[in-house]
């Protein structure tokens, strides 16, 4: 697993022509991050990249792009993922918390949806 600090790392993905897509269903997160929902059937240049890449450096569902090509701009990352023929993706891999609360009778004071 990445360390703490090497959570965040960067990936060049590049297309073997201009109309092939990238091979990953994304959303937008917040205003800042494209979250990676899943993707596609194997192929393109994300599944290119994970078959060269370690294990611990594969791109994988739930990870954020956090920049492409150095913008962290929403809009300028999402128009760069659609026509750059190759573009370097900083990606943050998911951290997953487990909080154990105990309720002692009443409300937990939250609502969850």
């Amino acid at each position: 697993a990445l360390q703490p600090q090497r959570r965040r790392f960067t990936a060049v993905i590049e297309r073997a022509h201009e109309s092939e897509p990238l091979g990953m269903r994304t959303e937008a997160f917040q205003t800042s991050k494209i979250f990676i929902a899943s993707f596609s059937d194997g192929e393109g240049p994300v599944a290119r990249f994970n078959l060269a890449a370690s294990p611990q450096r594969r791109i994988v569902p739930g990870d954020y792009i956090v920049a492409v090509d150095g913008q962290t701009d929403l809009l300028e990352m999402k128009q760069l993922m659609l026509v750059s023929d190759a573009c370097e993706l900083t990606l943050q891999r998911a951290e997953e918390t487990c909080l154990v609360v105990e309720k002692v009778g009443g409300s937990l004071g939250v609502t969850v949806k």
